[in-house]
């Protein structure tokens, strides 16, 4: 082997590590700035035209959240998970005490 072939071994290995960088700096930029756009958890303002308006999405964990959610006149409480939602809670929209399940008295408004 002459230095040649040596350097040129040098050149290619430290072009695959910057281009394994490069894909790990990426996977990273898109787990953590790009799933609430490949989720469809982006922009809230889209989910209000129809019957059932989304009003907040709390998350609990990866894949997992608390939605409060309004169909005609009821506000839903509902826990979504990997292939399921659970209706945990319904009550009356603009109902002015729900210390009855919530503990606290607190009021829902739009």
């Amino acid at each position: 082997m002459n230095g040649v072939e040596t350097g040129s071994y040098i050149w290619e290995l430290i072009r695959v590590l910057f281009a394994l960088g490069a894909v790990i700096v990426l996977i990273f930029l898109v787990r953590r700035y790009g799933e609430k756009f490949l989720m469809g958890k982006g922009n809230l303002k889209d989910q209000g035209s129809g019957e059932l308006q989304v009003k907040q999405r709390i998350p609990m964990g990866v894949k997992k959240q608390i939605v409060v959610a309004r169909m005609r006149d009821e506000v839903l409480l509902l826990a979504v998970n990997e292939g399921n939602i659970t209706l945990l809670r319904s009550f009356p929209a603009g109902k002015s005490d729900l210390s009855g399940w919530s503990g606290e008295g607190a009021d829902y408004e739009d």
